[in-house]
């Protein structure tokens, strides 16, 4: 073989090893992490699980104080949009609301056991226990 074929072979297979690891990107599957970062809201959510039943995929929806286990308190941490992964389990945080709960007490002066005026000497009653500071309980 002479030394001009032997670069002839070189070049071609050097311009086709070239070629596939240029185009290798193009057909490569995209990762769960890119697919994540694509889902924008829940919907587009709840299509992904439909199409993707063999991942197991599953919606959170977690509150602040309510929630107390660690990953739990590592997804609370997190922003919206921030897509990361725990071991093998892999996170989307699609939406961040603030809420205030509220707490209400109360006590239910039965009409059909008491007559009006039991029912406005009781609420007085209540309402003086309560301004001194006894809680509903009592």
């Amino acid at each position: 073989m002479s030394a001009k074929s032997f670069q002839l072979k070189f070049m071609k297979y050097s311009l086709l090893a070239f070629i596939l690891v240029c185009s290798a990107p193009l057909f490569a599957q995209e990762t769960v992490y890119e697919k994540f970062q694509k889902i924008q809201n829940m919907q587009q959510a709840k299509e992904y699980i439909q199409a993707n039943p063999e991942l197991k995929p599953a919606l959170l929806n977690l509150s602040l104080g309510k929630d107390s286990s660690m990953l739990y308190k590592r997804l609370l941490r997190q922003n919206q949009g921030d897509v990361f992964s725990v071991g093998y389990v892999t996170y989307k945080v699609l939406e961040v609301k603030d809420t205030t709960n509220f707490r209400a007490s109360y006590v239910f002066l039965d009409g059909a056991t008491y007559t009006k005026s039991q029912i406005d000497s009781l609420r007085q009653v209540i309402v003086d226990k309560a301004n001194a500071g006894e809680p509903v309980e009592k």
